[in-house]
């Protein structure tokens, strides 16, 4: 197949698509909402800025993150606002 009728070719997309979930997984909806918002920049409770830290296995990890307001894992911003892990935590706890 030529790279011009691959760029033609249209895949099926929500429904129709052959690997489609009505409810997406956890980590599904958090790299979609990396991939389309980006890591947040700023803790919406402490003002906290965002920046990287390494992790004792040497990883680089972002330390604000999206943090699920409503309970319901959709692809909807609205969901989501960004804490840092020490507020995400309270969070959680709900304190």
């Amino acid at each position: 197949m030529s790279k011009d009728t691959r760029a033609k070719q249209t895949f099926p997309n929500k429904e129709a698509h052959w690997n489609w979930k009505d409810k997406p997984a956890y980590s599904a909806v958090h790299k979609w909402l990396v991939r389309e918002y980006g890591n947040p920049e700023v803790c919406e409770n402490c003002g906290l800025k965002g920046k990287y830290n390494i992790r004792k296995d040497s990883v680089e990890v972002w330390n604000i993150e999206w943090s699920n307001k409503t309970g319901q894992y959709i692809k909807d911003r609205k969901h989501y606002h960004g804490l840092c892990v020490k507020c995400h935590i309270a969070y959680d706890k709900g304190s």
